[in-house]
């Protein structure tokens, strides 16, 4: 960390830095960085190639919504600052934007000036059970509909609690029922903070939810929150998988995770979703079965993958939401955006760079 600009709300560092090193030394002074990824063990570095979003997307924005100025070096050596400490710039082309969620394509990024936010004073969290993850998917809708915009609103399958019960050694306080909702909501104020309580837990019982769970102590919201952050590694742990990434409108929700169902009987493949259910960001698990034969995993891998984005794109959603493309995706790039788009980042690429030096074969083939 180069500095934290307490004046003017911005922290600068260096792309190294972790995001749960952020988060706790401008938490210290009342300040908040709000993209909050599951992996907190993360780079800024990493979040800023990736545009990623995290717990926090829904009602905060994305990495690049908090990128303020970036030092970059480009292919030839040179070094460019890009944007700064103004909050406001509308001089020329955004290439800060262009950098920001370009997979280190166009340039290395060697420092970052982000912007911050007042910390809010109050949180609380709801863990609430389903009978049902369609229902589960519909009190998402409707939670949006009431005008409650938590800071977070997550999903979850029975499989997803179990595997991480399982890897974090700890219990979660239900893992009996076949979907889970987290609602995570701040406010300044006690009064706002117990209406959107009630307001959102109503919304999910008259939507099926067994049960809702009030966490309104810190412990009690640390330990749900560290479930919900130890998914990826805890299904690396313990399964064979790939991962798809697609972004949805999340009034489609309901309708995708019915679709996707018949995607893992065509293939023979389990599919567990995960995710951010308030900005329709599905993570869903692509597990190999322990019957399959090894020889068989490959194609069933590819094809299924294949048939989850085909079906967001369905949906107007897109391939990536927040992981981005890297290798193992750029294969949808032009059938998501076209031709003319492709030809166009090709164009981009090539004058940041001549000679595709930088992280070459990434985004497309």
């Amino acid at each position: 960390i180069i500095e934290i600009d307490t004046d003017n709300m911005m922290i600068t560092v260096e792309p190294g830095v972790l995001i749960n090193t952020i988060h706790e030394e401008t938490e210290k002074l009342g300040l908040y960085y709000p993209p909050d990824p599951g992996q907190e063990s993360g780079t800024i570095g990493g979040n800023i190639s990736t545009n990623a979003g995290g717990m926090r997307a829904m009602k905060y924005g994305v990495t690049r919504d908090f990128v303020n100025g970036l030092e970059v070096v480009l292919a030839d050596g040179s070094v460019i600052e890009l944007g700064g400490k103004s909050v406001k710039n509308s001089t020329g082309y955004s290439l800060l934007d262009l950098v920001v969620g370009s997979e280190g394509t166009l340039g290395v990024v060697t420092k970052a000036t982000l912007r911050l936010i007042p910390k809010p004073r109050l949180t609380a969290l709801i863990y609430s059970p389903f009978n049902s993850p369609v229902d589960a998917a519909n009190a998402v809708k409707s939670i949006i509909e009431k005008k409650i915009v938590p800071y977070g609103l997550e999903y979850m399958t029975q499989h997803t609690v179990l595997t991480v019960e399982r890897f974090l050694e700890k219990k979660l306080p239900d893992d009996q029922h076949s979907a889970y909702l987290i609602v995570a909501l701040e406010s300044n104020l006690e009064e706002d903070l117990e209406y959107q309580l009630e307001t959102a837990g109503e919304v999910c019982l008259e939507n099926g939810a067994v049960d809702v769970y009030i966490a309104d102590k810190k412990r009690q919201q640390e330990e749900i929150w560290e479930a919900r952050k130890a998914v990826f590694d805890a299904y690396l742990a313990q399964y064979t998988l790939d991962e798809a990434d697609v972004c949805i409108p999340r009034a489609k929700i309901p309708d995708y995770i019915k679709r996707s169902t018949e995607i893992e009987q065509k293939h023979g493949v389990l599919l567990v979703p995960v995710g951010h259910a308030g900005d329709g960001n599905l993570h869903i698990n692509i597990i190999k079965p322990e019957e399959m034969p090894e020889e068989d995993w490959g194609r069933a891998l590819e094809a299924a993958l294949d048939d989850l984005v085909a079906l967001a794109h369905s949906f107007g959603g897109t391939t990536s939401g927040e992981h981005g493309l890297g290798y193992t995706k750029r294969r949808f790039l032009e059938r998501e955006l076209g031709k003319t788009q492709v030809e166009l980042m090709k164009a981009i690429k090539k004058v940041f760079d001549p000679n595709g030096i930088l992280n070459p074969a990434k985004i497309w083939a």
